[in-house]
């Protein structure tokens, strides 16, 4: 989890910065880290305004913050399948 999270903040080093913590990215899926959103450069005009609605939500429940915080007592109850279970009924309760 360290490495993941080191990974991403050197990605976002390499990142073309639009504005408040908005980036443009090469990759075909949008996502937030952080307090960072990331946006994929051929985003059609009128979808872009959906996705950074939904990927703000992301940012403003703090969603990065809570999976950190589930992968955590994931690494620590690795034998538990009630916390794999809740962890992935969390990560599909966010993308609602």
């Amino acid at each position: 989890m360290l490495a993941q999270l080191l990974y991403l903040h050197a990605y976002r080093r390499r990142q073309t910065g639009v504005g408040e913590g908005i980036y443009l990215t090469d990759d075909a899926q949008p996502f937030s880290f952080g307090r960072s959103i990331f946006l994929p450069r051929r985003l059609p005009d009128d979808i872009e305004r959906y996705v950074l609605l939904h990927e703000r939500s992301h940012l403003s429940h703090r969603h990065f913050a809570k999976l950190c915080a589930l992968q955590a007592l994931v690494a620590l109850c690795w034998w538990n399948p009630f916390a794999w279970l809740f962890l992935g009924e969390m990560r599909l309760g966010q993308e609602l």
